[in-house]
């Protein structure tokens, strides 16, 4: 009877210190979906404008942005949750070719105001060009640079990606991420030398239509032939819009009741 205790005791004991490991600490959700974070402001040309960024709208290489709030939940039953160990990787395609080539490493961040891009396909994210995202005409400690911010709440921690700068570290902003397909990575260190991984693929997609306003009284004298000729310049007074050049947009028209979508 001591025997069978004794065992019964030491698989209860088993079975706690195993589910204290798998829950010590934890991603509290990690949803296999696309996130999508809308542009619906003007574009900034001060951000994200290089040479070698290629819009996947627009085929520019001044990137619109959005306001890409990234974070994640942890819960730990086996100690503080300041304590807990954690990563972010964020992988950005910047060439709109269907390949994220950048990451931003939270281990090891760039310096102010650049991304280091072509990286991440180097050992430990070493290596790339040095690219400017952030041309503002400011000082260098002025520069938005990219931070990993740590809320412990008893026994939850919240990791959020932020943006601040030297000059105003507590100032933190949610990132203007650029236009395109991206990911990130998050990496958990367990008590036991593992790592338990979320990764969060994300869209920055430009949500704001254009703004299109006819001419007011269009009149036309049709020929003798009966016909008439109408362009679709000649309704228009002017578009524009949020993220694309106006030289960049393309207007038309069709007959009422003919057809459907763009002409």
């Amino acid at each position: 009877m001591y025997q069978f205790f004794r065992l019964f005791a030491l698989a209860v004991l088993l079975c706690a210190t195993a589910r204290t490991v798998a829950q010590c600490p934890a991603f509290v959700a990690c949803p296999a979906k696309t996130d999508t974070f809308c542009d619906l402001t003007p574009n900034d040309p001060q951000f994200w404008d290089h040479p070698t960024f290629v819009s996947p709208l627009t085929g520019i290489s001044n990137l619109f942005e959005a306001p890409a709030d990234l974070s994640v939940q942890v819960k730990t039953t086996c100690g503080n949750a300041a304590a807990i160990a954690i990563r972010c990787l964020l992988y950005l395609d910047l060439d709109a070719d269907g390949t994220q080539e950048t990451v931003v490493d939270s281990d090891n961040l760039p310096p102010a105001g650049v991304v280091l891009q072509g990286n991440a396909a180097n050992p430990n994210f070493t290596g790339g060009t040095s690219v400017a995202f952030d041309t503002r005409s400011v000082p260098d400690n002025q520069k938005m640079r990219f931070f990993l911010e740590k809320i412990p709440a008893g026994d939850t921690l919240t990791a959020r990606l932020r943006w601040n700068n030297e000059l105003a570290p507590s100032n933190l902003q949610v990132p203007q991420l650029p236009a395109g397909q991206h990911r990130a990575v998050w990496l958990l260190q367990q008590p036991g030398g593992g790592t338990d991984t979320c990764s969060r693929t994300f869209r920055v997609v430009d949500c704001q239509a254009p703004t299109v306003t006819c001419r007011n009284g269009l009149t036309v004298n049709f020929m003798p032939t009966g016909q008439i000729s109408l362009w679709a310049s000649d309704f228009l007074q002017y578009a524009e819009d949020n993220t694309t050049p106006t030289n960049k947009l393309e207007i038309a028209i069709r007959r009422k009741g003919s057809g459907s979508g763009f002409p």
